[in-house]
Formats: C-alpha cells, structure tokens, sequence
C-alpha cells in the first residue's frame, strides 16, 4: 500500500490485530571505513500533530568511520533504525517541547560503537480540548468500519503508544481529523495534510465524498455514535413470552440516542398481555420508550383461564359421585352434584359423564368465560326374558316391563304336578329355589323342570378347597358321576354321606335311587411354605433355605418351574421326603436366576396329590448372627470397639460382641481399642460366624539424657515399652553432685520417679 509519500507499507494480522510493519527506504551507499568514528543525523519538521501533542519530522543519518554499524537507537521511546552501508533515512517523531534527542549506534552484536546528542526544532503547539465537542478526534476506516480515537484517549496515551498508532494503523489506514467547534460548525481533514487545507465541512456529502460511513465505533467505550450529530446509537430486543406479538413503531435495526419508539402488545386468540419486564415495565398494552441505551425488554402473554362448573342431575334430583371427565382432568360430583374445574384455557373443550347405571352422556362446552353447564342422566334400564324347559312356570317378585339399573327381583320356580324343578341356566345358574336376580344389564333365566326325578346334591368341603361336580336331578336308578378336583395347596380325601366315608377316588359313581347329600372333602397338602432367599450367585443361580410342612400323608415332594419343561430344567435338589411330622427342611436349594417361583408336587406313593406354587422373592434376605471375639497375649480385651455391619459395640469382660441380623455379604469390619493397635478385615457373611480378632499393644521408647554429672537407671529396662507399662526411673549423681529435678515428659522431684508409657 502507497501513503502519498513514497513510503512502502505491509499490512500482518496477529490474532485479530492489525500490525504495521514499516519498511524503511534505506539510501544506497558504499560501505568505507575511513577517517575519524562520526554520526550526522539531520532532524527536518514536517509537521505539527496538535490533537496528539507529536512533532513530524524527516530524519537521516550518516555513521562513518566504524566497522559493522547496524542499528540506531532513540532515547524517546523511537523504534530503533537499521543501517545500510552506515546510512538510512526515515520518520520520527518527538513529543510537543522536546528539544534534543540522543543517536546511539550498535554492530550487528548489539554492543555499542558510537553515541551522540542533537539538537531538533522545538514544537510547542497545543491543543483547547475544552474548545470542542466530544466527536473531536482521529478516525481510521479498517475493513468497512470507522473506529474513533477522542481526545481524551490520545492524551492518556504514551508517546510510544503515540508511535505505534501513528506508524502502525494511521499511516496505513485512510484515517480522519474530525473537529467540531460550536458555535462555529465541524470540520473533515485527511489525517496525512491535518492541520493544512484542504478541510471540508463535516456534511453528509463529505461522508459520501470521502467513501466512508455514518456511523463510527468509538475505541475506548466500544460504542456507536452518529459522526455528524454526535448522538450514540442503540439496539432494542423485544422478547415474546407465552402466545402474541409487538408492534414497534418505528421498527429499526439500532436508534439514535433520544428516538422515541412505541410499543403495542397484541395477544394471540385465548391469551392475554400481562406485563412488561426487562428495560421497561408496566401493564398497558401501548407504551413509549426513548432511546437512551442498549434495551432488552419481554412482553409477556398468559393464557386466558376461566372456570366451568358442571351440575348432574337425574329424574329425582341431584347425581352424586357421577365421574366428570373434562380439559384433561378427572372429578366426581358432590352431594349436589356439582364438579367444578377452574383455570381453564379458552376453546372448545369435549367432557363424558360416566356412572354405573346411567348412560354415558358426551358433549362440547365453548370455554370464552366462566361457565355452568346443567346435565341430566339417563338411568339404564334392563329388560328381564324367563324361559321354561319342562313343565312349570316362574314367578318373579317385581312385575314390569324394564327395570332399573341394580334392581334386585326374586324368582321363584314353580312345578307342574309330577314334575321337579332341576335348576337354572342362562345369567342364572345353580340349584336355588327360589333365587335372586340383579339387573345390570338384559338378563335372560331358564328353570329346568324334570318329570318324576332325584336330586344329588354334592358339595365342597372346605368350600375352597376343590370344586366338584355331577350334582344334580337323575331318574330313579340313573348312574350319578361325581368328580372332584382339588384347589391349589390342597388333596382329595373322600366322599362323605352322612358323616361317612363312601369313596376315596376323585371319581365316584352310583346308582340313585332317592334324594342324596354327597360332601367331598379337601385337606390342605401345604399347610405352610418357606422359601428364604441366601445368596445369588452368577454361575449357580439363587439359593435359598426352604422349610415345609405337610400333611402327614405326603410320602415325597417334587419342584418344578411353572414355565419350564421338567425333562429340561428342574431346581436343585429336584425331590425331598418329609419326615414322619410331614417336615422338610432343605439349607441349600438352587434356582436359575430368572426363577420367580416353584411349583411343589405332592405325592402319596407314586400318585400326584397335589400341586402348590411357592412365590419366590429375593427382597427375603437371610441374616445371620455374627460374633467378635477379641483377645490379646493375654487373654479376652474388655471395652475394646467393634465396628461392623454400619454398626459399633463395645467387647464385654468375655472379650465378645455379637452382630445379629447381619445380612449376607462381604462386609468389613475394624476393632480398635486405646493402647492397641487398629484391626481391619472383613467377613463373608453366608451363615453364623465367629471372628477371632487378635490386638497387639502398641510399643514405645523411652530416651532418658543427663544435664551435668551423672547417670540415670530404670527398672525395668528394655529397649521398647507396651502401652501403659510404668517404668521406674531412678537418678545417680557423680560424686560432687546433686540431683535437682526431671525435665520433659516427666516434671518431678521425686527420686526414683515413675513414669507410665503412653
């Protein structure tokens, strides 16, 4: 780049700064080394720099008469000049006042070859900084942007900072002179002819004349101004909170300082505008800002909310605990048979009404304020169809064409002469006669009449305890089939007719030949279950520890899994054999990891009894008691501390301490007492232990000195001391001595004297 005076320039940027280096235009000249060691240096001004206080000068210098002259040096802060052939030329420049100025000439080596004082003219020109308006001062156009230096950065500047500006960024940048004098008006120059013409009035054709913006970044205070007005520019950021918009009048990227801007808040459908907040606040919709710094401001809508009472009612009156499904949300109607929802958003919103008996009722309510919405229910109604099979007829205790939901009607049936009423089908079912009927939803009885027949009657005892079947009306000598099947956890053991055992086998046959009263009786095969969980392991499943018991006629046990094929899989141990109480206990019995439950089958012989499912838990951890038992060389150690399980306790005079309800696993534990060393370790905790832990006294030593003659003698003497050992010390002073006291851990006159190791 070419400044206008024939000088070379290189623009480097270095992590975002722009850097000048100046390339010095060195005169050609032949390298001699004749006569007397000398430097001329020739100081010319070019110019007074009022608004930053600096002189311009052309400065050349000729150094003569020493070898390897390299560089030139300045004792006001100028960068240092290279030599060529002892010469160079190039700018300098001084403060305002200075008068002199020191060369200093080195070899390429940096030592020193000559050194020499000139004098330069004078420059005493100032600058009226209260004569002017704050847009006085330098701008540079960098990259499309105008930056401003005022003047009262450029006078808290350094003279080298002066330098590096001038060299670095004015001298190769287009830069300005901009001074504004009221009332007299603002003036333009280009910095390289300040303070000469030509200066332009400071209008916006000289901006466009000049190819530079309106706008400038002030550099120190990092903000925009206008260059012709001076007023600083300022950004507005309105933020949408909940549902609306904002109109801005006028609607512009950035504002000059004072622009007044107005702002209307205009909510969506089914919301409302609530406040201003940020830079401006307030609850009207319409406000007016002024412009006076950076604004960030957030008009905030919220939802219009509105509550909708609903009344259910039927033919008599009000609806209790009618179910009111509306806007998301689930009530049930009061003794009044209201259910209110409040809060609720603007639209059109759907509700059901839902109660047994009742139709359900659906529909839409149109939520733009608050609403009562009047419901009526529908009661269901049923309708009753009797049938008759045979010869006879029913009766039924409410006569009516439909009937209401939860309706309770008897039914009687009613035989023909020479006939028997054998039972009920369709939405009834059994023997009962006469029987009740409820209506919660179209019913449909048949009474089954039979001619000249006996009824066997069969039932469960306990009533849980199987089911059986084959009951019911036979012709005379007809063969009757009863079957019983046994409920979980339970066995057949006979049928009985009148108290007496008639059959063992779950299938009973036998011709009827008048009414009968058959009892099927069931024994609980389990009559308790336990299955507690030790361990889970990764390689061998889940153990647990199972106890049983049994009716005693219960030979042997098998544990299957209810999901999984006997012939491929079975838990570990597969069978077990009850004692003669009917007892199994098992410590070890195996699962696979995923098993949740066995299946226990009981036999009597080589006959299945029985079945019964065993829900098997892990959350069931087995616990064990776990017992310390703490000793030293001497024997059992009292009082000393256990701490195990999350837990602490003290050993008693026995040396024990015993941890109950310990559950399985690895566990650590540290037994520590006063005067012994710490014990650490751990316990796999499977089943009841005892630990036996061994504490060892802590050892000291004992240093005994002398001050003036004699000896010191103690009893006993050892090189190392237990914990809590008293060793007497007794104190032997040379002939012409006398013993006058103990110093350090013990403070005594007394001789022997008893010290205890601790």
């Amino acid at each position: 780049m070419r400044n206008g005076r024939g000088d070379s320039t290189v623009r480097i940027l270095f992590n975002g700064v722009l850097a000048i280096v100046l390339l010095t235009l060195f005169l050609p000249a032949c390298f001699r080394l004749s006569g007397e060691p000398s430097i001329d240096a020739e100081f010319t001004l070019i110019r007074e720099i009022a608004l930053m206080g600096i002189g311009e000068f052309a400065f050349t210098v000729d150094v003569k008469g020493v070898k390897d002259a390299a560089v030139v040096e300045f004792d006001n802060g100028m960068p240092s000049i290279t030599l060529n052939g002892g010469k160079a030329e190039s700018r300098f420049f001084a403060n305002a006042g200075t008068g002199e100025v020191t060369l200093l000439v080195r070899d390429s080596r940096g030592a020193e070859l000559l050194k020499k004082t000139f004098t330069i003219e004078e420059t005493k020109s100032t600058f009226d900084v209260a004569a002017v308006e704050d847009k006085t001062g330098i701008y540079v156009l960098i990259d499309d942007y105008l930056i401003f230096y005022s003047l009262e950065y450029l006078e808290e500047m350094t003279f080298a900072e002066k330098v590096e500006l001038l060299i670095e960024v004015l001298t190769v940048n287009d830069s300005y002179v901009i001074i504004d004098t009221p009332p007299f008006g603002a003036w333009i120059w280009d910095f390289e002819t300040y303070p000469a013409n030509p200066k332009y009035d400071l209008t916006q054709e000289t901006l466009n004349m000049f190819d530079l913006p309106k706008y400038a970044m002030s550099f120190c205070e990092d903000s925009l101004f206008n260059v012709l007005n001076g007023r600083f520019l300022y950004g507005l950021e309105v933020v949408i909170a909940g549902n609306g918009s904002v109109v801005i009048a006028p609607e512009e990227s950035i504002y000059e300082e004072g622009t007044e801007v107005s702002l209307t808040a205009e909510p969506a459908e089914g919301w409302l505008f609530e406040m201003w907040t940020g830079d401006a606040t307030g609850s009207d919709t319409a406000i007016v800002i002024t412009m006076d710094d950076d604004k960030a401001i957030t008009a905030n809508f919220k939802l219009e909310r509105h509550s909708v009472a609903f009344f259910v009612s039927d033919s008599e009156g009000s609806v209790e605990g009618a179910l009111v499904s509306f806007a998301g949300e689930e009530r049930e109607t009061d003794a009044q048979g209201k259910a209110e929802f409040y809060e609720i958003s603007s639209g059109s919103k759907d509700y059901t009404i839902t109660k047994l008996g009742y139709e359900d009722l659906a529909g839409n309510v149109i939520v733009d304020s608050d609403k009562t919405v009047d419901i009526v229910l529908a009661e269901k109604t049923y309708e009753l169809t009797i049938l008759v099979s045979g010869d006879g007829s029913i009766s039924r205790s409410i006569e009516k064409e439909r009937y209401n939901y939860g309706e309770i009607i008897e039914l009687t049936a009613i035989p023909a002469s020479g006939w028997n009423f054998s039972g009920w089908t369709g939405d009834l079912e059994g023997f009962l006669n006469p029987t009740s009927i409820t209506m919660d939803g179209d019913k449909t009885a048949t009474a089954h009449f039979v001619e000249h027949q006996y009824f066997v009657e069969v039932y469960a005892s306990p009533e849980d305890g199987g089911a059986v079947s084959g009951g019911g009306a036979y012709g005379y000598g007809d063969e009757a089939l009863l079957t019983a099947e046994a409920s979980e956890c339970y066995m057949f053991s006979g049928w009985y007719e009148d108290d007496q055992l008639v059959s063992e086998d779950r299938e009973y046959r036998f011709d009827v030949f008048n009414d009968i009263l058959i009892e099927a009786r069931f024994v609980a095969s389990v009559l308790s279950k336990d299955f507690e969980f030790i361990l889970e392991s990764a390689f061998l499943g889940c153990k647990y520890e199972v106890r049983l018991e049994l009716d005693t006629a219960i030979t042997k046990v098998r544990f299957i899994y209810p999901d999984i094929d006997p012939e491929e899989q079975t838990p570990i141990p597969e069978d077990a054999f009850p004692d003669e109480e009917g007892k199994v206990e098992i410590t070890a019995f195996w699962t696979n990891r995923d098993a949740q439950a066995v299946i226990i089958v009981c036999y009597v012989g080589d006959e299945v009894v029985s079945q019964c499912e065993a829900v098997l838990s892990k959350e069931n951890l087995a616990e064990f008691e776990i017992t310390f038992n703490v000793r030293d060389k001497s024997g059992s150690v009292n009082g000393a501390n256990v701490g195990f399980n999350g837990g602490s306790l003290q050993t008693d005079p026995q040396g024990r301490a015993v941890f109950s309800e310990v559950p399985v696993g690895n566990r650590a534990y540290t037994v520590s007492k006063s005067g012994y060393e710490n014990s650490t370790g751990s316990v796999n905790v499977d089943s009841d232990k005892s630990v036996n832990v061994s504490l060892a006294k802590k050892t000291y030593t004992l240093s005994t000195n002398t001050v003036g003659q004699g000896s010191v003698s103690r009893n006993p003497d050892k090189s190392t001391y237990t914990h809590g050992e008293i060793v007497q010390l007794t104190a032997i002073p040379s002939t012409g001595w006398d013993f006058t006291g103990w110093s350090g851990d013990l403070s005594s006159t007394a001789n022997p004297g008893n010290i205890t190791m601790d």
